[in-house]
């Protein structure tokens, strides 16, 4: 079910991202930063988004929607530190 988790937190980072490219509206919520050393607000939510479900696994006290929470979370992680050595050491 951690597999799950983690195609489902890429597609919500994809769906994001994808609209942000569609639309073309740079420095609108949730494309905003908050500093400049962080990612966008938008890979937070993706980073939150594996903290609620995982949480509501915890309370419905469902194991699978935990490992799929779990999944998300490993995708986010990843994903977040990824972009936060992009722009705190590659760019520089």
């Amino acid at each position: 079910m951690r597999i799950v988790g983690a195609v489902l937190g890429g597609l919500v980072d994809w769906l994001l991202e994808h609209y942000w490219y569609k639309a073309g509206q740079p420095q609108k919520f949730p494309y905003i930063e908050i500093v400049p050393q962080l990612p966008p607000v938008d890979d937070l939510l993706v980073l939150a988004g594996s903290g609620a479900v995982n949480l509501i696994g915890d309370i419905t006290r469902s194991e699978a929607i935990k490992q799929i929470g779990e999944g998300m979370f490993l995708y986010s992680i990843g994903m977040f530190t990824h972009h936060i050595l992009l722009r705190n050491i590659t760019r520089k």
